[in-house]
């Protein structure tokens, strides 16, 4: 599936759900707090990525009965493994541990992504593990910073158990580098290549 591929089907998934989730009623009070259906916004990503956004939306949480249809959908993307650890509390309440589940999506989005051109193209990519580094980062995510895999097995291994767990604080992301760009800054000494 190609990327504008994913988008469309993300995007005619979340308008499907929004348009039979809510009655006008519920549109028209969803708009006057500035919340619409995005799917036909050109800058739609991903459906999770747009809930996401939406339960942090104030207004919102204080229209419990719309806010809880938002809550609900989140949890239906995300991954069934993970949906009994789920702490509901914090998600409605913690932005960094609803975060951790849409940033976990993108990951693994990524990863596959990668792997599939590179299965077409035969060409293989170098991975920038790349998490946030602040006062709510969890330890777990700080040996990562900066380091480049070329392995896409040992990334998956890595990456598989460092997501298997909700993490309060986790932002970390994936990129995808070329060849010449990774040098570069290996050279410099800016990355690291991850030693197993």
């Amino acid at each position: 599936m190609t990327q504008a591929d994913y988008r469309k089907d993300q995007a005619n998934n979340h308008k499907e759900w929004f348009f039979t989730a809510f009655g006008s009623n519920e549109i028209e009070q969803l708009r006057n707090i500035g919340i619409e259906c995005q799917a036909d916004h050109q800058y739609f990503k991903n459906e999770i990525l747009d809930i996401f956004g939406c339960i942090q939306n104030r207004k919102l949480k204080k229209l419990d009965h719309l806010y809880q249809k938002f809550i609900e959908r989140y949890i239906e993307l995300i991954p069934t493994f993970l949906v009994h650890q789920i702490d509901r509390v914090m998600l409605e309440n913690d932005a960094y541990y609803a975060a951790w589940f849409f940033n976990r999506h993108c990951f693994f989005m990524e990863l596959e992504r990668e792997r599939e051109k590179s299965l077409l193209t035969n060409k293989s990519k170098l991975f920038l593990w790349s998490p946030v580094i602040d006062i709510h980062s969890p330890k777990e995510c700080e040996m990562y910073e900066n380091k480049i895999f070329s392995s896409y097995e040992i990334l998956l291994e890595h990456a598989v158990i460092h997501w298997e767990q909700p993490r309060r604080g986790c932002r970390c992301a994936l990129l995808v580098l070329n060849e010449d760009n990774a040098n570069k800054r290996i050279e410099s000494g800016q990355y690291t290549i991850w030693k197993s």
